[in-house]
């Protein structure tokens, strides 16, 4: 009973703060309202047929639970189908339901569906007495298999995957399923106890405030922070930095974006973007804020805890590009050009006069680049000056 109103309170408040977000609603999103909305029905279930089936079990209630309990048996594996659903839908913002992924992913809920709804009359996965006591069938661990199957999966697909979306992002939903997988682990050992959707709950609850958080402050295609979070941050480095430690800042677009949409398309323009996006990731410190600042062209904010050259700050970007261009992971080579300006070196007191200087110095790079044309193997051409 406890744990039940706990698990019920704890989705009344996401359910709260769902509602008072704004912007459309995605598929992403239906996806984990979906998962809220199933765990309050299985703890509701759960709860009916502990009541009825074993603290206050009645002749007269056996047909009852026995429906009840093959409802909510039938529901077990659902969490873990929508938990694989929601991250494909994370990963692919084009996601689409195929036939190969319905055989894939529904065909064994179905399966175990019609153990659960056929054991009232067999006792495969539970039985009623005829006192309408509740007890685990021979094959209740047929249901225990399926939903580790499930909650196997997602993080399973994360993993190869896992360039696709940005760091934090893919922790949290990596780590979603472990607390769910130990709470079924234990009530499956340990008859009566009773943890496993209450666990759920708190999964839900921290994986909602995780992703709402980082949804505020990041760019909806590509994960990278967004031009307000990345302009927050230049200001605040503006006002704090002293000392003579390079921060750079940095401004990079794509050379031909349009022609790119225009020959093959937005979803391959999109996919460039998020291609893009992986890969500054990985070429800059953890400590740098990357972030899409706007269409085609990137800003990065990156602090150094000792002076580099340029050259070297930038090198293994140009040679991560210059490595997937060779490998023809796009139909087309991308080319960037990169305008660079110190922070530290600036006699502005004006942090947005700092920024159109900047965004000067990246159209200086971009002439440079038509001037070298793009028939270069991956240009990328560099702008670099104080303002």
């Amino acid at each position: 009973m406890q744990n039940t109103l706990v698990g019920l309170l704890l989705l009344v408040i996401i359910l709260y703060f769902f509602w008072k977000q704004q912007g459309s609603v995605e598929l992403a999103d239906r996806l984990f309202l979906s998962l809220v909305v199933l765990n309050a029905v299985l703890l509701l279930l759960e709860f009916s047929v502990d009541l009825f089936g074993i603290y206050y079990p009645r002749p007269s209630n056996r047909t009852m639970v026995s429906l009840l309990t093959a409802l909510f048996y039938l529901l077990n594996p659902a969490p873990g189908v929508l938990y694989f659903l929601y991250v494909s839908a994370l990963i692919n913002r084009q996601f689409r339901v195929k036939s190969l992924f319905i055989a894939m992913v529904v065909l064994p809920f179905a399966f175990h569906a019609v153990f659960a709804l056929v054991s009232p009359f067999t006792g495969w996965l539970f039985t009623i007495s005829q006192e309408g006591i509740y007890q685990r069938g021979p094959w209740f661990f047929l249901m225990v298999i399926c939903n580790y199957s499930y909650l196997a999966a997602g993080p399973l697909y994360l993993s190869k995957c896992n360039t696709q979306l940005q760091r934090k992002l893919f922790s949290t939903l990596l780590v979603f399923p472990f607390p769910v997988a130990i709470a079924g682990l234990l009530q499956t050992m340990f008859y009566g106890l009773e943890v496993l959707w209450l666990s759920l709950a708190f999964s839900l609850l921290i994986l909602f405030f995780n992703v709402e958080t980082f949804q505020v402050s990041r760019d909806f295609l590509t994960g990278l922070y967004n031009r307000r979070y990345f302009q927050k941050m230049v200001g605040l480095a503006f006002e704090k930095h002293e000392g003579n430690l390079p921060v750079w800042v940095i401004l990079i677009d794509i050379n031909g974006f349009k022609k790119v949409n225009d020959t093959y398309g937005h979803e391959m323009g999109d996919a460039a973007l998020v291609a893009l996006s992986r890969l500054l990731e990985q070429s800059f410190i953890p400590d740098a804020v990357i972030s899409r600042f706007g269409g085609d062209e990137f800003a990065l904010l990156v602090p150094l805890a000792k002076p580099l050259p340029l050259s070297d700050v930038l090198a293994p970007f140009k040679n991560a590009l210059t490595r997937m261009n060779r490998q023809q992971t796009m139909p087309f080579e991308l080319s960037v050009s990169v305008g660079c300006c110190n922070l530290a070196k600036t006699t502005l007191q004006n942090v947005h006069q700092f920024l159109l200087g900047v965004d000067k110095v990246l159209y200086q790079a971009k002439r440079k680049a038509y001037e070298l044309g793009e028939q270069e193997h991956c240009v990328v051409s560099v702008q670099e000056e104080s303002v």
